[in-house]
C-alpha cells in the first residue's frame, strides 16, 4: 500500500532525484521494506488521494547522476535502459511503476528483467516498450526546415524522447546548424556545426515566432512531389492511418496546408 508520495518537477533530473530520496527514506521509514510503500509522481500532473502524505522534492543534479550510476551498477544496461524507458513516459503511473521496478532491482539485481511475472516489472517493460517505438518514430517523423540558414524543426512527443533521437541527427547532420523543439516537454536539442549537441528549455526563446517565419522553396516542392506521386484510385486512408497515425503528422511538412 502506498503511504509516501514524493512529488517532482517533471524533469528527467527530477525523476532521479526523487527517487534517490524514496530510497533514503525507505530505508529510514520503512526499514528497507519490500513492500510497495512509496511511489513518485509529477507534480504537475499527480491527482491527490487521501491517506496519503506527498513531499514535494527539490531537484538535485548530483542524486540524479548518483541514482542512474547505481541503476547501471546494481541492475545493469539492460534493466537501466528499462527504467530510462518507465521515467520518459507520458502515464501518470509512470512513477509508481519506475520506483517498484527499481525497489525490486536493487534488492535482486540484475536478474530483475527476467521477473516478468512480477506485476511491477512487467509494467515497467510495457512503459519502456512504447517509449523507444515512440522515439524511433520520430526518427523517421522529424522534418527540418531551413530558417535564416539554420535548421529547424518542431515536435510533439507524447513522451519525453528529444534525448533519445538527437544522436542520430547529430551523426546525420554533424555540418549543420540544427534545433529540435519539444513544443509538449518545453526543452529544445540544439547542435552547432561540427559540435556536440545539448538540451535546454524553452525560458526566454520564441520557438513560435521561429515557427512562423518564411521557409525555403523545398517546403512546397516537397508539397507538391508528395501530391503528385499519390495515386487517387489506391488511397485507403485506414492503412495510412495504421501506418501513420494522424497526431504525428501535425508537424510534418508533407501534410501541413
Amino acid at each position: 500500500m502506498i503511504n509516501t508520495v514524493l512529488l517532482h518537477d517533471g524533469t528527467l533530473d527530477g525523476i532521479f532525484t526523487a527517487v534517490y530520496n524514496g530510497f533514503v527514506l525507505k530505508n529510514i521509514k520503512y526499514k528497507n521494506n519490500y513492500e510497495d510503500n512509496i511511489s513518485i509522481a509529477d507534480i504537475h500532473t499527480y491527482e491527490p488521494h487521501f491517506f496519503r502524505e506527498y513531499i514535494e522534492v527539490e531537484t538535485d543534479r548530483d542524486k540524479a547522476y548518483k541514482t542512474v550510476d547505481s541503476i547501471v551498477k546494481k541492475i545493469g544496461i539492460s534493466g537501466y535502459d528499462v527504467a530510462m524507458g518507465v521515467a520518459c513516459h507520458f502515464s501518470p503511473d509512470a512513477g509508481e511503476i519506475l520506483f517498484g521496478f527499481l525497489v525490486r532491482g536493487f534488492k535482486i539485481g540484475k536478474g530483475v528483467v527476467n521477473m516478468l511475472t512480477d506485476s511491477y516489472v512487467e509494467k515497467a517493460f510495457a512503459l519502456s516498450r512504447k517509449t523507444y517505438n515512440e522515439s524511433h518514430l520520430f526518427r523517421e517523423f522529424v522534418r527540418f526546415t531551413d530558417v535564416k540558414g539554420r535548421l529547424y524543426s518542431k515536435i510533439e512527443p507524447k513522451c519525453n524522447i528529444l534525448h533519445m533521437i538527437c544522436r542520430h541527427f547529430a551523426e546525420r547532420f554533424p555540418a549543420e546548424n540544427w534545433i529540435i523543439y519539444d513544443a509538449v516537454h518545453h526543452i529544445a536539442a540544439v547542435h552547432p556545426s561540427f559540435g556536440q549537441w545539448f538540451l535546454t528549455d524553452d525560458e526566454g526563446a520564441d520557438f513560435d515566432r521561429i515557427d512562423s517565419m518564411p521557409h525555403d522553396e523545398y517546403v512546397d516542392m516537397w508539397k507538391l512531389f508528395v501530391d503528385t506521386i499519390a495515386i487517387e484510385e489506391r488511397k485507403n486512408e485506414r492503412c495510412q492511418n495504421n501506418h501513420l497515425p494522424k497526431w504525428y503528422r501535425k508537424n510534418m511538412t508533407e501534410w501541413k496546408k
